[in-house]
């Protein structure tokens, strides 16, 4: 049984890559609160709604942020501009956002492999 943000505590080690390989999570607002440490989210068509936290810049360690195909409203956050590591992918694909990305985030696509937005 795996757990899930809200129900059940989630060890460290569960929480430093969530994604394809460790489903954790499920359909509904994305976590406001998930531990510095975390390398790598993979939140890919999960059916996620709501907006981004602007949390999520406190995740510096992030090398990898995937939330594409899910139905996430709002803007992109200028906090996520803060995750200094990025350097695999950064996809926001096929959602509901309504705002230009900002140039703090358009910074991180330098470095970046894979990069991918769409609005509206």
């Amino acid at each position: 049984m795996r757990p899930a943000l809200g129900s059940k505590a989630l060890t460290l080690g569960a929480m430093l890559a969530l994604g394809a390989n460790r489903r954790v999570m499920g359909a509904g607002l994305l976590p406001t609160s998930l531990p510095t440490a975390t390398t790598s989210i993979d939140w890919n068509g999960e059916g996620y709604t709501g907006t981004i936290p602007t949390q999520f810049g406190l995740l510096t360690a992030v090398t990898q942020f995937n939330i594409a195909w899910n139905t996430l409203t709002g803007e992109i956050p200028t906090q996520l501009g803060r995750m200094s590591e990025m350097s695999t992918s950064l996809d926001f694909r096929s959602n509901k956002l309504c705002s230009d990305v900002p140039t703090q985030v358009q910074a991180l696509s330098s470095g970046v492999n894979g990069w991918a937005v769409t609005t509206g």
